[in-house]
């Protein structure tokens, strides 16, 4: 592939991977709370929201991991665009959830001194 088509697609996913977060953030979130159901399963599990969200993350990794094997095996004709848009935008949403739930995580027990990770005017709900 080459940059400018390469560039392109990674422009795409990434607008399309934040559309995706604010408009499902509006229906999983709660009140203030965009991490609400990691928390909530969290303690729900007796383990901290990160382990919970990766336990969720398990799940949809192992089906895009099966369809890694299929391509392999030439039985690939369900994956369309719609599954590519689906699965990479959730599996790259996985990613930032966590990592707010780290940074959080880091600033609560003042391990991050910066702050300032979030700039102002960036905070999308």
């Amino acid at each position: 592939m080459d940059y400018d088509t390469f560039n392109a697609l990674t422009k795409k996913r990434q607008e399309h991977s934040f559309a995706i977060l604010t408009a499902k953030g509006k229906g999983y979130g709660r009140d203030l709370e965009r991490l609400h159901q990691f928390k909530e399963v969290g303690i729900r599990k007796h383990e901290t929201p990160e382990l919970a969200l990766h336990g969720m993350a398990e799940k949809h990794n192992l089906s895009v991991f099966d369809a890694v094997r299929d391509i392999e095996r030439g039985e690939y004709d369900y994956i369309d665009q719609k599954w590519i848009d689906d699965k990479i935008t959730d599996s790259i949403n996985y990613l930032h959830m966590l990592e707010a739930l780290i940074v959080e995580r880091l600033m609560r027990d003042d391990l991050v001194r910066d702050h300032s990770v979030v700039s102002e005017g960036d905070n999308e709900r």
